[in-house]
This record gives structure tokens, sequence and C-alpha cells, in this order.
């Protein structure tokens, strides 16, 4: 991996704290760029469709629509 090279993620979490945490973390890590956090996956869809998204950090569980949904 080229060490100067970006991967583009988002976090999916229904609860605030776990998002917060999430953020942080990979705000550490200097090969990660985050570029949204988001409450519900339903909310997110537009950003994983339209966006150039690398990796996704999802609750599993949440209402409405799943992590793995």
């Amino acid at each position: 991996m080229n060490t100067t090279e970006k991967y583009n993620c988002i976090v999916i979490d229904d609860e605030y704290l776990a998002r917060k945490l999430m953020a942080d973390y990979i705000s550490k890590i200097p090969q990660f760029n985050l570029v949204g956090s988001f409450d519900s996956a339903v909310v997110a869809i537009d950003a994983i469709t339209k966006g150039n998204i690398d990796v996704i950090f999802t609750d599993i569980e949440m209402p409405d629509m799943s992590g793995m949904d």
C-alpha cells in the first residue's frame, strides 16, 4: 500500500457516542479520510451511491435498515 494513498470512509451508527468514538479512531489513522457520519443506513445510501467510498464502518443492528442491508 502506498502510504500517501487515502481511503475515503464513512461511519453509520444509530448511536451518537458510537459514531463519535469511531470518528475519533479514524482521525488517528493517516490513510483514512472520513467523508461522512450518518445515523442510519437509509440516510447514508445517497453518499454511498454517489460518493467515492472505499470503506464503510457500520453498526449491524439499526432501525429501518441493518448495516448488512
